[in-house]
């Protein structure tokens, strides 16, 4: 006797949209002749999580997301990528894959996997990462009511002082010798020229009208509603622009940061060649 399930009427539009998505996604998905697995890793509020999401509209590659259960509770994003190999090992050889990471890179690397790096002016990094911070709900990683309540001025000194999880980070991925490495200035200025270094970083062959349609869904205009240096505080998508920390930043706060930790931060900014 054969039984056939009866969906209810309410959710066929819901399972048609399904079908269709999966069915876009399989068919817009890069072909790959190999395994590839993409790491965009990254110090924080650096421009990594808008390549990103070019990456993922421009391959439709599946997204790296093993079970939190196994890793002590971290979100994908921190999991330690040296813990991942083996769980890499194990992923299907004919699909690609990508994962945005905030943990240190991989110093030997498997053939089939691939690390980019987004690297921006650490002063802007400051600015973004106390924004984000004040208002980011405790339980993923913000830092309290109290913290909130503090002027900008005072959560950058605070975050200066607490900020060895951007500066090590930093350190790491700046000095990776197996990764492509970018600047999110020049993301900002050329976005184009910049995602099809990673087109060819990853030896895949994509024609340039597919690139511009994945950067043009990305656009920052499109995605937040506002025009870049229109700032709203409160959400991910801030402001948008290169060198805000000029409009941030007073001779006193200049002076704490560079002085900081026997002026590690001087020296990461000269290190990475932008003006003081």
């Amino acid at each position: 006797m054969k039984f056939k399930m009866i969906i209810p009427l309410k959710y066929h539009s819901r399972l048609g949209t399904i079908r269709r998505n999966f069915r876009n996604k399989f068919s817009k998905r890069i072909k790959l002749n190999e395994k590839l697995i993409i790491i965009v890793g990254s110090p924080h509020k650096v421009g990594s999580t808008w390549v990103f999401k070019i990456l993922s509209d421009l391959l439709y590659f599946d997204d790296i997301n093993p079970s939190k259960n196994k890793y002590n509770g971290k979100t994908k994003d921190n999991i330690p990528l040296q813990s991942l190999l083996n769980y890499f090992e194990k992923l299907n050889p004919k699909i690609g894959y990508i994962l945005k990471s905030h943990s240190n890179p991989l110093e030997s690397l498997p053939k089939y996997i691939k690390q980019i790096t987004v690297l921006r002016d650490p002063r802007d990094v400051i600015v973004s990462a106390a924004n984000h911070l004040s208002f980011l709900p405790v339980e993923l990683g913000g830092w309290g009511k109290e913290f909130s309540a503090k002027s900008q001025k005072d959560q950058i000194l605070e975050l200066i002082e607490k900020a060895n999880f951007i500066y090590d980070l930093f350190i790491n991925w700046s000095n990776c010798e197996n990764c492509l490495v970018l600047r999110y200035e020049e993301l900002k200025r050329d976005p184009l020229t910049e995602i099809n270094k990673i087109v060819t970083y990853c030896n895949l062959n994509i024609k340039l009208d597919r690139i511009k349609l994945a950067i043009t869904k990305n656009d920052f205009q499109k995605k937040s509603g506002r025009n870049p240096g229109d700032i709203k505080s409160g959400t991910f998508l801030r402001k948008g622009i290169v060198g805000d920390w000029k409009n941030v930043f007073d001779k006193e706060m200049l002076e704490y940061l560079y002085e900081n930790e026997n002026g590690r931060w001087r020296k990461l900014i000269n290190d990475l060649e932008y003006d003081i």
